[in-house]
């Protein structure tokens, strides 16, 4: 649940930090706080968070082959672009 926490307040804030559409800040912001746990592109797989492929429009918590706190899986979350 921490983890869940924590890449949400970090995912919060990003638009706090960077202005709205700056892909290389966009891009930064990932690298720094989020590519230690979750992975983008064509090889990106499971790791100690799940990828992020394809993410806008996808329910939190029902990743194939991730595990999640039951918190997560029945949060009825849908990651939108407002919501990250």
């Amino acid at each position: 649940m921490r983890k869940t926490a924590l890449f949400i307040v970090a995912l919060a804030l990003q638009p706090l930090a960077y202005g709205a559409g700056d892909a290389e800040a966009g891009k930064a912001v990932f690298t720094r706080l989020c590519s230690g746990c979750h992975k983008i592109g064509p090889s990106a797989r499971n790791a100690f968070g799940p990828p992020l492929n394809g993410i806008i429009g996808r329910q939190a918590g029902q990743q194939e082959g991730y595990v999640y706190t039951d918190a997560m899986k029945n949060s009825g979350l849908v990651w939108t672009r407002e919501e990250l």
